[in-house]
């Protein structure tokens, strides 16, 4: 399965990774770096796995207790779509619009 990362993902990822350099380790950052990697391949591989989310129209998957990973997927593609910190307010329904649109853009340029 080919795993497509939206503008979203990518910048949430690396927001993640900047928090973490500034208040942590490198240590913790690459364990972190290798997790996201370890459940990446573990979602291409079993793609229902992660939770289902009605209201948000995406799939949740944890990484890590602090960070899940929103994303769908449709034929042989996995769409990354957020890397969201779990401390930030709860997720809703007009959250995901930028999402969405960045998801768009991603699908079209890739």
């Amino acid at each position: 399965m080919e795993i497509i990362w939206t503008l979203t993902a990518k910048n949430t990822f690396k927001n993640n990774i900047k928090y973490l350099l500034k208040e942590w380790s490198k240590k913790e950052v690459d364990n972190f770096i290798n997790e996201v990697y370890k459940k990446l391949e573990t979602l291409s591989e079993y793609p229902l796995i992660g939770t289902l989310d009605e209201d948000l129209k995406c799939r949740k998957f944890v990484i890590v207790k602090q960070i899940t990973l929103l994303y769908n997927f449709e034929g042989n593609n996995l769409y990354l779509l957020n890397f969201w910190n779990n401390y930030q307010k709860p997720l809703k329904k007009t959250t995901l619009e930028s999402y969405s649109n960045s998801f768009l853009i991603s699908s079209i340029t890739s």
